[in-house]
């Protein structure tokens, strides 16, 4: 039997319990341990998907609500930029052209490599307007973003079947993303959001740690089995000789993994600590002021309608400069997920790698607080009809409180939202700048960019339905979006048409991203589409087949084979469908 064949079977069997196992197959060249060197161009390209579950606003980010000039109505929750000489619910969404694309001001910032945010756009592809095909809530539609059936095969299911690396498949996070992987016969290793070295538990099944009886012993007896059965053959005395170093040759090259990796994770914190400094041009380069108490307005107004944008959950945040609330914010686990995609791209040790939240209650950042805080039962409203003022009060101090952001922002006030969708999505595109000029600047055996090889999908489940009262938005299951980055991607791209305006009962939500028909679909785009797009993006069969890609691949990039994005006016015949 080929002696390295051999070797690699007995370590591969065991990754039906420990898929970490076939890192040792990859260390293994021409019967010899070598470290892992340049990856290879491979019958896919990597996937890496950064999921934020929950579905946080993105009308500040990637969910162009106009791109390409059509007829737009502002809904007064899809602002951008604060001007405090406007009231309110007259704030607007604030774009500028970009190579004949326009974006939101978001974009014009300069990130932490000097480099402008607009960097990011030249190799982008969004989809907007896409409907979640008859889904509800957040577990079934988060799940489509990974398997756009449900219980059927996933994306990284497919990549890990195809698979020859070490590690075919990785998921980082507790939520039914991270359990949606579904595949004919790979494995998936799940990694646990509150695992602080991400790398480190992924390896600890053959890291033998000093004190770590259980595993060491466990790894002594697979290499012993494997030395003794090739001490039945005359020629493998070269693959003893190094099956005996072993050991020592894991210990060797796995710490120095974690010591390269653990400096991959500072580099990114710092990136994160300048990102948090940051003052982003009509957010929070300027006070941010909220109302005091008592309050008088005109008219019969009730508490939220007056105070929606100063709320969080049950709490307002009331005689103070907004910005505060950040000041020892942090953003969780976010400096480790970029450094496990930096590490495990460069040295391709997998075909696949999905970040969700910690877990399915997924904060936008932590740590956060607000020093002059009235809880909701605590407010109280007096109207004088004789007046027509309306007086709020309260029957109580105000205190301290560190109230919960999370991205399902059903209680998040349009202010608030504003401050902190801008600086996550600041934020996170700095590390996601950095991350693709690493992909960049590593070369593979064809000469190729490894950013050229790779796919990166940034989502969430569904953007939102704003409240009338600026206090929070809900779920909108017509309004999916997905932006994909890769050297392939000669953007800025963005497809999927929208409604100008959205009706239900007696509300005028304006342009806030529904789904409407695209022309050459003769329908409107589906998650399915998503799905299937991805797919000839990473050279997979599609899940869904019925549902065609949105682009093909021809001579390395991407092209589009259905029309740009547009907004669709209400004398469309399928507008309140």
């Amino acid at each position: 039997m080929n002696r390295r064949n051999l070797l690699k079977g007995i370590f591969i069997s065991s990754a039906i319990t420990y898929p970490v196992y076939r890192l040792l197959s990859a260390l293994i060249k021409e019967d010899k341990f070598q470290p892992l060197g340049v990856p290879k161009v491979s019958k896919t390209r990597n996937y890496i998907q950064f999921n934020f579950y929950g579905g946080p606003t993105r009308w500040c980010y990637d969910h162009f609500l106009n791109p390409y000039g059509s007829e737009f109505i502002q809904n007064p929750m899809t602002f951008n930029q604060f001007d405090p000489t406007s009231p309110l619910d007259q704030q607007k969404l604030y774009q500028f052209e970009y190579k004949k694309t326009h974006v939101p001001l978001l974009w014009s910032e300069e990130l932490h490599s000097k480099r402008k945010m607009t960097n990011l756009l030249d190799n982008s592809l969004t989809i907007r307007g896409v409907h979640l095909e008859g889904t509800t809530g957040h577990p079934m539609n988060s799940s489509k973003m990974i398997a756009p059936g449900i219980g059927g095969y996933s994306i990284d299911g497919l990549l890990a079947d195809l698979s020859k690396k070490p590690l075919t498949s990785i998921t980082v996070g507790d939520t039914p993303v991270n359990r949606a992987f579904k595949s004919r016969a790979s494995s998936n290793i799940k990694v646990k959001g509150d695992i602080e070295n991400h790398l480190d538990y992924i390896l600890s099944p053959f890291y033998l740690k000093t004190g770590d009886k259980e595993n060491s012993k466990e790894m002594e007896e697979l290499l012993d089995n494997a030395i003794n059965i090739l001490n039945q053959s005359e020629t493998s005395k070269n693959l003893k000789s190094d099956l005996k170093r072993a050991r020592i040759f894991f210990k060797e090259s796995i710490e120095a993994f974690l010591a390269e990796y653990d400096s991959l994770i500072l580099k990114y914190q710092e990136i994160i600590a300048a990102g948090l400094k940051h003052k982003i041009k009509g957010v929070d380069d300027k006070a941010i002021p909220t109302p005091s108490l008592p309050l008088t307005l005109d008219g019969d107004i009730e508490i939220e309608d007056a105070l929606g944008p100063y709320k969080v959950n049950n709490i307002y945040i009331l005689s103070e400069d907004l910005r505060q609330l950040l000041d020892s914010a942090n953003v969780g686990k976010l400096a480790q997920n970029f450094a496990l995609a930096e590490f495990i791209s460069k040295y391709g040790l997998s075909s696949s790698i999905v970040f969700a939240n910690k877990n399915e209650i997924g904060e936008i950042f932590r740590n956060v607080s607000a020093k002059t805080s009235y809880k909701e039962e605590s407010l109280k409203k007096s109207y004088d009809k004789i007046t027509n003022k309306t007086t709020i009060t309260s029957t109580s101090a105000p205190g301290l409180e560190r109230p919960q952001l999370s991205f399902d922002s059903h209680s998040t006030g349009s202010l608030i939202n504003l401050l902190t969708c801008s600086k996550f999505f600041y934020i996170f595109s700095s590390c996601l700048d950095e991350l693709i000029n690493v992909l960049k600047a590593t070369k593979l055996d064809n000469h190729k960019s490894l950013f050229e090889e790779t796919i990166i999908h940034v989502t969430s489940e569904f953007d939102r339905v704003p409240k009338n009262s600026l206090s929070g938005s809900d779920h909108n299951e017509q309004a999916h979006v997905s932006t994909f980055y890769s050297g392939i991607i000669q953007g800025p791209i963005v497809l999927g048409n929208i409604l100008v305006g959205s009706h239900q009962r007696d509300k005028n939500w304006g342009t806030i991203g529904n789904s409407a028909p695209v022309s050459s679909l003769n329908s409107k785009i589906g998650i399915s589409h998503v799905s299937s797009t991805l797919s000839s993006l990473l050279r997979i069969p599609p899940i869904i087949k019925r549902s065609p890609s949105l682009i093909k691949v021809e001579k390395g990039r991407a092209i589009p084979i259905v029309e740009l994005a547009k907004n669709i006016g209400e004398n469309h015949e399928t507008y309140n469908s």
